[in-house]
């Protein structure tokens, strides 16, 4: 059985600007790795991607279905726009299959 490592695999990071000013979640390193290329396969289609005026619980379905004023006045949300940050994991995420799938 062979084994395999963390920069055998085609890798998609997602963070929350939140996150990224706190530093939650390792992200400032995980996006360090792939700023220098040593995140995921050398050849391969790693991405690491952080969402402007995002809050962690956009992350979540919450986001969509608590109307955005009540999301924004509870803390809910970021200043951002919910749906519109949806849109861009699906988009992001989807993206990156596709791109993982044509490499197979």
């Amino acid at each position: 059985a062979s084994k395999m490592g963390i920069h055998d695999l085609n890798l998609l990071f997602l963070f929350s600007e939140e996150w990224m000013k706190d530093g939650t979640g390792e992200c400032n390193r995980i996006q360090k790795l792939y700023l220098d290329g040593h995140l995921g396969p050398i050849d391969g289609v790693s991405n690491f991607k952080f969402f402007e005026k995002s809050s962690h619980s956009t992350f979540s379905d919450c986001c969509m279905l608590t109307p955005t004023w009540i999301a924004r006045a509870t803390g809910l949300t970021g200043p951002g726009d919910p749906h519109e940050h949806a849109d861009l994991i699906r988009r992001n995420t989807q993206r990156f299959i596709e791109e993982v799938e044509q490499r197979r």
